[in-house]
C-alpha cells in the first residue's frame, strides 16, 4: 500500500521538481527537510541543515525523518522554531497518515532532501509549494566532498564548514566502532584484536567498549564491553549517551565517525579506501590514520572483499599513520587495482 502510494504521488507531482533557487530559500517562510538517508549520510545531513538554520533564522522548520535517526537529528539541529517528526513508513501505518495530514496543513514553502536518495524522502517533500530532490540537477564525482555536496545543494556552498575542536581530557573512556556497512572501510575480527591490543598498550586501565551491529561476529576480550546496534530510536538514544561520556572515539569511515566529530567527542578515524578529504568536513577535529601508499588517491575498487589496506594499518602502531588533509587537491580515483598489493 505504501509503495502505491509513494509511486502514485511522485508520478503526479514529479514535473513540479526543479532546481533550488536562492531567492526560494530566502523568501520562504517555511522549510521541510526530509531525511531518510543511510547512517552517514544522515548525520552530513543534520549537520549541514543545523548550518542552514543558523543561516536563515526566523523561519518554520519541518524536520522529519526515521525513528532511528530522530535523536541524532534532536542532538544536531537546534533553533528556535524547529519541530522534529519521525515515522516508520511500513510499520506504523496510522502515524504515516497522520504525518501526512500534517504536511497538507502546514504546505511548507520548500521542501529539501539533502543526501537523501530514495523514493520515500522525495514522497514527503512533494508536500511542500515548491521542492528540489536532491542529486537530480548536478552530478559530483565520486571524489568530490560529501558536505561540500551537501552545502553546493542548499546554495551555501561559500561556507568552508565549522571548527569544532574535540576537548582535551584524560583518557578514561574509549569508545570504538569498527563496522561499516561497506565492507572494504570495516575491521575483521583480527583487526579488532589488534587495535584493542594496542589500546591497551597506549591507555592503559581505560576502559572500552565495542560498538557493533547484532550481525557483527567479531570477538570481543573480556575486558571490552559490547554495545549492539538496534534499529529504533531508543537504541540511539543509548548510543548517543555513550559517546557524549566518551573521552576518545575510534572508528572506521561510517556515521559514528561522523556523529562523534559533530558533537565534539575527541576522535581516531581509521581509512582504508576513502581519502578523508572526501569524507571528512574542513574544520574536523578528527585525527585520520591511513597508510602512506593511499595518499592523495581514492581507492574505488568494487570487487575487492579483502581490506588489505585496513589490515595493514592495524598490524602495527596505527598511530604511525597519522596523515593530514590536503582539502586544495583533488583526489585520484582508483577503480581498477588494489593500490596496496601492488606496492
Amino acid at each position: 500500500m505504501w509503495q502505491l502510494l509513494m509511486q502514485h504521488r511522485l508520478k503526479k507531482y514529479r514535473e513540479k521538481n526543479k532546481p533550488a533557487r536562492l531567492d526560494d530559500i530566502k523568501n520562504a517562510s517555511s522549510v521541510l527537510f526530509s531525511v531518510f538517508g543511510r547512517y552517514g549520510d544522515s548525520i552530513i545531513a543534520f549537520k549541514v541543515i543545523n548550518e542552514f538554520v543558523r543561516m536563515y533564522p526566523g523561519k518554520k522548520y519541518i524536520i522529519l525523518t526515521s525513528h532511528q535517526t530522530l535523536p541524532y537529528a534532536k542532538s544536531l539541529i537546534k533553533g528556535s522554531d524547529v519541530n522534529f517528526y519521525s515515522v516508520n513508513k511500513r510499520r506504523d501505518p496510522i502515524r504515516l497518515f497522520r504525518i501526512i495530514s500534517l504536511l497538507k496543513k502546514e504546505n511548507p514553502d520548500i521542501g529539501l532532501n539533502p543526501w537523501s536518495q530514495g523514493d520515500d524522502s522525495r514522497f514527503f517533500i512533494t508536500f511542500a509549494r515548491n521542492f528540489s530532490f536532491f542529486g537530480s540537477f548536478f552530478t559530483h564525482p565520486k571524489e568530490y566532498n560529501l558536505y561540500k555536496t551537501a552545502r553546493d545543494y542548499l546554495l551555501m556552498d561559500q561556507l568552508a564548514g565549522e571548527t569544532n575542536p574535540a576537548q582535551t581530557a584524560v583518557i578514561k573512556n574509549i569508545l570504538i566502532s569498527p563496522f561499516s556497512t561497506d565492507v572494504t572501510k570495516s575491521m575483521g575480527s583480527d583487526d579488532l584484536a589488534s587495535l584493542l591490543r594496542f589500546v591497551d598498550h597506549r591507555f592503559p586501565g581505560a576502559d572500552v567498549t565495542v560498538a557493533l551491529q547484532k550481525s557483527d561476529r567479531h570477538d570481543v576480550p573480556q575486558q571490552a564491553q559490547k554495545f549492539l546496534f538496534g534499529k529504533g530510536r531508543r537504541s540511539s538514544e543509548d548510543f548517543l549517551r555513550l559517546l557524549k561520556s566518551s573521552d576518545l572515539f575510534i572508528g572506521v569511515d561510517a556515521g559514528p565517525l561522523h556523529l562523534a566529530d559533530a558533537i565534539g567527542v575527541k576522535s581516531i578515524g581509521i581509512f582504508g579506501p576513502t581519502a578523508p578529504e572526501t569524507v571528512l568536513d574542513r574544520g574536523s577535529a578528527v585525527v585520520p590514520l591511513r597508510l602512506p601508499g593511499l595518499q592523495n588517491i581514492f581507492c574505488f575498487v568494487r570487487e575487492c572483499r579483502n581490506p588489505l589496506c585496513i589490515h595493514n594499518l592495524l598490524k602495527n602502531d596505527p598511530l604511525e599513520y597519522m596523515t593530514t588533509m590536503n582539502f586544495s587537491t583533488k583526489p585520484l580515483l582508483e577503480v581498477n587495482k588494489c593500490v596496496i598489493a601492488s606496492l
